[in-house]
C-alpha cells in the first residue's frame, strides 16, 4: 500500500475550501467537480461588476484580460503555450470545433473506440450524415498497449484522424497517448477527448504528442460550466469553422484582414467574463494548492483503499 499523499490536516483544510462537499458525501464521477470558495466569490464579484455597470469605459480590455488569464491557466492545465489554447464552453464543442477544421470529404475515415462519449459520437454521426465519411470503431481495451495496435490496425489511407478518450467514460480505463501516437504514426490526427483526464492526472501536449486536446473545466478542474478549452498542438494546421469579432487580425477591415493563426481563430470572441474568472481561480488552487501530479497520486491511494476494503466482499458474491 502507498503512503497516504496529503495528510489529514492537509485534507481538511482543502476541505474546507470546496463549500459543496460539507456536510454530506460527494462522490465526484467526473459530472461537476466541487468550486472552491475563492471560485465563488470571484464569480460573484464578477456578475455584480456587470451589473451595476452594463457598459463600462473598459469593457473590451477587460474581456481581453479574463480571455487571456483563462486561456493562459488552461494550456498550464495541459501543457501548452497560451497562443495554442482556443477558448470552448464543452468537451463536444472541442470535438466539433477539430472534425469541421478538418474540412473532411466523402470516404475520410475516422478512427475511433467502443468506450466514446456521445460528446465525441455525435459530432462524429453529424459528420457522417453531412459529409459522408467513414467512421472506425475499434474496441477499447484497459491494457494501454492492445488499444494502440487497436488504433493503429485501424489506420488506411484514407484515415484523417484517430480520436480517443484519455480517460474512459464507462471503465475508467487510462489511454497512453504517446503509446498511440508512436502506434498510428505522424500523418494521421490525433485528437483526445480529455474530458476525464485534464486536472485529474498529469497532461503535457509535448510529451503525449497529441494534435488536439480538449478540456472540460466543469469536470475535474473544479471550474464552472461553460468553461473549457481546445488546447492544439499547432492552431493553423486546422481550419477556423466559425466567424467572431476578433478572429482576423484586423476586426475594422474583416474581409481582407489575415485570420489569427493562434487558438483565437476557432472562439466566438464575446464570452461571458464570469466563467472565464472562475476557470481561472479554480486552476489556481487545483495548480498551485492541490498539484495535478499529487491529486493522482492521492486518487491511486485510496482508490487501492477502497479496493482492500471491498475486495473480500466482491469475490464472495461472484462466488454464489
Amino acid at each position: 500500500m502507498p503512503d497516504q499523499v496529503f495528510a489529514s490536516d492537509e485534507v481538511a483544510a482543502l476541505r474546507s475550501e470546496l463549500p459543496t462537499v460539507h456536510g454530506r458525501a460527494y462522490l465526484n464521477a467526473g459530472t461537476l467537480g466541487p468550486m472552491p470558495a475563492d471560485t465563488i466569490e470571484a464569480m460573484h464579484a464578477e456578475l455584480s461588476r456587470e451589473a451595476s455597470n452594463r457598459y463600462p469605459s473598459d469593457i473590451w480590455e477587460h474581456l481581453g484580460a479574463c480571455q487571456t488569464s483563462a486561456r493562459t491557466q488552461l494550456g498550464r492545465l495541459v501543457g501548452a503555450p497560451v497562443d495554442h489554447v482556443a477558448l470552448m464552453h464543452t468537451t463536444h464543442e472541442g470535438i466539433s470545433t477539430c472534425l469541421w477544421g478538418l474540412d473532411l470529404r466523402e470516404g475520410d475515415e475516422i478512427v475511433t473506440t467502443s468506450e466514446e462519449h456521445p460528446g465525441v459520437l455525435v459530432p462524429l454521426r453529424i459528420m457522417r450524415d453531412r459529409r459522408g465519411i467513414r467512421i472506425r470503431c475499434v474496441p477499447w481495451d484497459d491494457n494501454p498497449a492492445t488499444l494502440a495496435a487497436h488504433c493503429a490496425a485501424a489506420i488506411s489511407s484514407r484515415t484523417r484522424a484517430v480520436i480517443v478518450s484519455h480517460v474512459s467514460w464507462v471503465s475508467g480505463g487510462i489511454a497512453n497517448l504517446r503509446m498511440i501516437r508512436e502506434a498510428i504514426g505522424p500523418d494521421v490526427m490525433f485528437i483526445v477527448d480529455g474530458a476525464q483526464g485534464a486536472g485529474a492526472i498529469p497532461v503535457d501536449m509535448q510529451h503525449d504528442s497529441w494534435d488536439a486536446y480538449t478540456v472540460s473545466g466543469q469536470k475535474w478542474s473544479l471550474g464552472p460550466n461553460g468553461s473549457g478549452c481546445l488546447a492544439l498542438r499547432e492552431p493553423d494546421r486546422w481550419q477556423p469553422v466559425m466567424g467572431g469579432f476578433f478572429v482576423t487580425d484586423d476586426p475594422p477591415n474583416s474581409l481582407n484582414a489575415q485570420i489569427s493563426r493562434t487558438g483565437t481563430r476557432f472562439e466566438f470572441s464575446q464570452e461571458n467574463t464570469i466563467p472565464l474568472v472562475g476557470i481561472v481561480h479554480s486552476l489556481e488552487f487545483l495548480l498551485e494548492r492541490v498539484g495535478v501530479d499529487r491529486a493522482e497520486a492521492h486518487s491511486k491511494y485510496l482508490n487501492r483503499i477502497t479496493r482492500s476494503a471491498i475486495g473480500p466482499g466482491i469475490e464472495a458474491l461472484s462466488a454464489t
